[in-house]
């Protein structure tokens, strides 16, 4: 992991959260986060958190960056589009099914 990439990850949550969203600051700081996985493909997959449902941010370059729902200031997650299930790619919320990571419900929907 690059030093910066948690300090990277957090400021995109921020954002995230902000007015900010889709903003040239909030593309610059996609566009960061795209090169620094780049810079880092031998990262170990098999790491990735196998029992967690993860709220996608956004899909670009063969990755899904993903947000860990368990985790009140969320790590965020790259995977790889080829762990991704076909059904994963227009969800909003993922989780790993033993083979690939696949659609889920929104954990969130029946907390109100």
């Amino acid at each position: 992991m690059n030093l910066f990439e948690p300090i990277i990850n957090s400021l995109d949550n921020a954002i995230r959260r902000s007015n900010l969203k889709d903003s040239f600051i909030d593309n610059f700081i996609h566009d960061l986060q795209r090169y620094m996985i780049r810079q880092n493909l031998d990262y170990d997959y098999s790491k990735l958190p196998k029992n967690t449902i993860f709220e996608i941010d956004y899909i670009e370059d063969g990755f899904a960056s993903c947000l860990d729902t368990s985790q009140k200031h969320s790590e965020k997650y790259h995977i790889p589009s080829e762990l991704l299930d076909e059904s994963a790619l227009k969800a909003d919320y993922i989780q790993f099914d033993s083979t690939k990571y696949t659609a889920v419900p929104n954990p969130y929907k029946n907390l109100n």
